[in-house]
């Protein structure tokens, strides 16, 4: 089929775009721009002999949004509407269609995890108030965040909660006991801040410096959250996050911006420049634990072409030694599990970000769709498309 096509060549060519070769249960029969893919059966799919795909025929179409989706599920014109025209939309009409019992939804834990960065150590030549360079303030900052709230607000159609580390507790390499858990306790977090040196001494409701390290005596609490723009789930987190902080004394004013800029490379880039006082995103996880990310060697600077993932600027050293020992040793050693464990206890205890929840994986299906099953260490809803059936 691609015989005529030169190997140079097959990346650009269309044919390898539009007929695709592969081993799965369905195959191209039609497409038509912009409009819809058509696959039928794959008669040579190795697991035929099982009856598997249990669908003659799938049809792919293009839509422009969660409204509309949801009008041709409604009027039986499309049986599932997947993550990508769910995850960054308003799910009210969703939820409501939902509860009319119009639409069946399925949810799932994913390894998306949503965390709260500390810029804790600002590009060199950014001079500002050093806000969480002591631990003590981001473990101030996660006793006054109520992150099952959050969790639940932002989230209202999956089973989430709050989280403590950068892996799930059910993941196998979960910490645990050994994990600095900080609770919802504002009144503790309150009495962190006033340790360190920010109080309200003047009775304005914004905490200001009095013999805090790095911060002149009498600048106030006053931070910005930079997140993205056109996530409402997102959006919803750093609303309730400000509102959280605020009642503590610490006043975060939110600036959404596009994730062209927020996700550029350093040194201009706000977030991988290190040019941030607080910042929210999510960070899609592999199967191990990856405490990598939170390395000194990977602080985005110069040396590595601002190519790296400690945004924070955190450094530990013990962290380090922890991370780099459970790199070394191999799944099923003592080793492995031991270290990656003192890893997370390490990351628990400095917060050089706050975890606050695993982002849930969401598709919708009309009753009577069947085998749709979402599995947390697949992105996409469709890994096990040939078990998807219809029930008469």
């Amino acid at each position: 089929m691609w015989g005529g096509t030169s190997a140079e060549h097959l990346l650009s060519a269309e044919v390898a775009h539009r007929k695709p070769l592969g081993w799965g249960p369905f195959v191209v029969e039609e497409w038509t721009a912009g409009e819809r893919i058509t696959l039928v059966r794959n008669s040579h799919y190795f697991r035929a002999a099982e009856g598997l795909p249990y669908l003659d025929r799938v049809i792919f179409r293009f839509v422009p949004d969660l409204p509309a989706a949801l009008g041709m599920l409604a009027a039986g014109e499309c049986d599932l509407i997947g993550q990508d025209l769910i995850e960054n939309s308003d799910l009210t009409p969703l939820l409501e269609a939902a509860v009319a019992g119009v639409v069946q939804v399925v949810a799932a834990p994913s390894s998306e995890w949503e965390h709260l960065d500390f810029g804790i150590q600002p590009a060199s030549w950014l001079t500002r108030p050093d806000f969480f360079g002591d631990a003590r303030v981001r473990q101030a900052v996660a006793q006054c965040v109520d992150r099952e709230r959050i969790a639940s607000a932002s989230f209202p159609y999956g089973e989430t909660s709050a989280v403590h580390s950068y892996v799930p507790a059910d993941h196998p390499l979960y910490a645990s006991d050994q994990l600095s858990v900080w609770a919802y306790d504002p009144l503790a977090g309150q009495a962190l801040l006033e340790q360190v040196g920010w109080r309200d001494q003047d009775g304005d409701g914004l905490r200001e410096a009095y013999g805090v390290p790095g911060v002149a005596n009498g600048v106030p609490f006053t931070v910005t959250l930079l997140t993205t723009q056109g996530t409402p789930a997102r959006e919803r987190t750093a609303r309730l996050l400000a509102e959280d902080l605020a009642i503590c004394g610490i006043g975060v004013g939110v600036r959404p911006i596009s994730p062209q800029e927020f996700f550029a490379d350093g040194p201009d880039g706000p977030v991988f420049g290190r040019q941030f006082d607080l910042a929210l995103f999510s960070w899609l996880n592999g199967f191990d634990a990856p405490c990598d990310l939170y390395l000194s060697s990977q602080i985005p600077a110069s040396e590595n072409w601002w190519a790296a993932s400690n945004n924070p600027g955190y450094a530990s050293a013990d962290y380090d030694a922890a991370c780099r020992a459970a790199q070394a040793a191999l799944p099923g050693e003592e080793a492995y599990t031991y270290f990656h464990h003192q890893a997370q206890r390490i990351f628990s205890y400095d917060l050089p970000v706050l975890p606050l929840y695993f982002v849930p994986k969401l598709v919708v299906a009309r009753p009577g769709v069947s085998g749709v099953v979402l599995d947390p260490s697949q992105y996409l809803e469709l890994w096990n498309i040939e078990a998807f059936g219809q029930v008469q």
